[in-house]
């Protein structure tokens, strides 16, 4: 995206889409079949559905299968067509140097 680009869409983004957009979610709130189930802090957020569409980042998935689908649903229901960034959080190179998979 070229920089007049970049403006042009934040012009048109309100206020509660750019504050998304620095909000990150966990896997959970994406694919309704991702084991686990959402408590504590994250299940007090109250976070609806309509407001996952405008998130920016997600932690805690690095199965590239559900990054691809979690990925594809989420442009699909972007109504601005922000991909989101796949965060991780790889203590002391577990998944670099201690990986058996």
């Amino acid at each position: 995206m070229r920089q007049e680009q970049i403006q042009a869409l934040l012009r048109q983004m309100m206020l509660q889409e750019k504050v998304a957009q620095l909000v990150q979610l966990t896997p959970q709130f994406f694919v309704k079949a991702h084991k686990g189930e959402i408590t504590g802090p994250m299940a007090w957020l109250g976070i609806e559905e309509n407001e996952v569409q405008n998130i920016g980042s997600v932690l805690g998935t690095h199965a590239l299968e559900e990054v691809i689908k979690i990925q594809e649903n989420h442009l699909k229901t972007s109504p601005l067509g922000i991909p989101l960034i796949f965060m991780a959080d790889v203590v002391h190179g577990y998944e670099t140097i201690f990986s058996f998979h």
